[in-house]
């Protein structure tokens, strides 16, 4: 099993809707955002876990495909 180090980005968004005040975090992979590695939640917690799921969605997918994260397209060799 390889294992991978990707920067995290968590940060405060808005809602779409100017009348909700409540906050709202977007944590993306900047690397893999492309690939949908990008999620949100009510707290930075949740948009990270949240975020942690969509990667392991995605790498199961990858591994189903028989395929392997292009590092040299990316720019992280």
């Amino acid at each position: 099993m390889k294992t991978y180090s990707f920067q995290v980005v968590i940060e405060e968004d808005e809602w779409l809707d100017e009348r909700i005040k409540d906050p709202v975090w977007r944590a993306y992979i900047p690397a893999l955002v492309h690939q949908g590695a990008s999620s949100w939640g009510y707290t930075q917690k949740e948009a990270l876990k949240n975020l942690q799921d969509a990667v392991d969605l995605l790498f199961e997918y990858l591994s189903e495909q028989e395929k392997e994260i292009d590092l040299e397209r990316l720019g992280l060799l």
